[in-house]
């Protein structure tokens, strides 16, 4: 799996089905190669400072996150799973136990495994970076705040402890 830069004509010219992420005011685009069975799918995005996040979970999705767009598609079939636009930027994606979490800088998304929401929780502040351990999502904020989700019902456990 290959993502490659292109240019506007070029993303202009993919099958729209396999355009996964279209921005009317879009300045980048790109195309990520699924292997010979699926062929290239086009995604364009608006920021020259933000650069895609792609992850692939343990179900065989492939997640692609960017500026305020994510999109899951079914690594299998091509089809897309979860197509949402966002309030504000994906900052991270990751795959755990049977989820998929995605961190934008006001809040934090649980994704099951059949692509459905568990939960989607609002930030108290604006999000830098997460980290999971075990069942535990923990969010450090701009300000060095760290913040502990509970993956499976997505209550704080712990708020705020003073980062280091």
């Amino acid at each position: 799996m290959k993502i490659q830069c292109i240019e506007k004509y070029q993303f202009s010219q993919i099958e729209q089905s396999k355009q996964i992420i279209v921005h009317e005011n879009a300045r980048r685009f790109a195309i990520i190669d699924l292997g010979e069975k699926l062929g290239c799918y086009g995604f364009s995005w608006r920021s020259d400072l933000l650069e895609p996040t792609i992850v692939v979970s343990s179900d065989k999705k492939i997640w692609v996150g960017v500026d305020q767009r994510l999109v899951a598609l079914n690594l299998h079939t091509g089809h897309i799973v979860v197509s949402l636009p966002l309030m504000t930027n994906i900052l991270q994606i990751q795959a755990a136990k049977k989820v998929t979490v995605v961190l934008t800088e006001s809040e934090l998304l649980l994704f099951n495994l059949d692509g459905s929401i568990r939960f989607a929780k609002g930030l108290p502040e604006l999000a830098s970076e997460m980290s999971i351990c075990d069942w535990d999502v923990k969010i450090t904020d701009i300000e060095g705040n760290i913040w502990v989700v509970d993956i499976q019902t997505g209550a704080f456990k712990q708020s705020p402890v003073t980062g280091i």
